[in-house]
């Protein structure tokens, strides 16, 4: 679903932050993204299919979902670009919140539908298919319990801790992908570390 452009579209203003990578490189693409070059939408992919894909994974646990969803939000991209004001940061911004609206779309389309979300089971099948058997097996243990420890969260506090480690996008982006506030972002962040260190008993270990 393709986002509304206004404000969540535009670069933040004021406050000076650190830029990720994506976003620096992006800038120099912005022009074309918004001209319809192919050049500038194959190099959006390029640096954002990764992450995006990560996020989506990480939300639905279906592999085969998560890529239909990514060349969705790229078809919506090529087709929407050009609406997109200001550089790296705001086609971040835009596609991740693109995404988070398909998948949105997705899952009330298999709620209609009647259709069963993935079990526990399923999700370490898919996630054994991306890994090797060995390295798998060695992250099983670890995954069980951060899994555990996430179903505890609220889905706000899931989505935003997936955009925040599982795409790298920052503080603002993800306020921009979600259509929050950056303290609300902040604060969701907040409580959901404190209760995942908990749950994983790590509290106050290192401090």
């Amino acid at each position: 679903m393709v986002p509304k452009v206004g404000s969540s579209g535009q670069e933040p203003s004021g406050a000076t932050r650190s830029r990720t990578m994506d976003s620096v490189v992006l800038d120099g693409h912005a022009d074309g993204l918004r001209a319809g070059d192919p050049d500038a939408i194959a190099a959006c992919y390029e640096a954002l299919h990764v992450p995006l894909f990560r996020f989506l994974m990480g939300q639905c646990g279906n592999k085969a979902m998560a890529e239909d969803l990514v060349m969705l939000t790229f078809e919506e991209l090529l087709q929407h670009g050009y609406r997109i004001r200001g550089g790296g940061d705001a086609i971040r911004a835009w596609v991740f919140r693109a995404a988070r609206n398909n998948l949105i779309d997705e899952r009330r389309k298999m709620t209609r539908r009647g259709d069963k979300p993935l079990s526990d089971e399923d999700v370490d099948r898919h996630v054994s298919d991306e890994l090797g058997p060995e390295e798998a097996a060695l992250n099983a243990v670890g995954d069980r319990q951060l899994k555990a420890a996430l179903a505890r969260l609220s889905d706000d506090q899931r989505e935003v801790l997936g955009l925040r480690f599982g795409a790298g996008l920052s503080g603002p982006e993800t306020a921009k992908a979600t259509g929050r506030s950056l303290n609300a972002v902040k604060s969701l962040q907040h409580r959901a570390l404190g209760t995942l260190l908990k749950l994983m008993g790590t509290d106050g270990e290192n401090s």
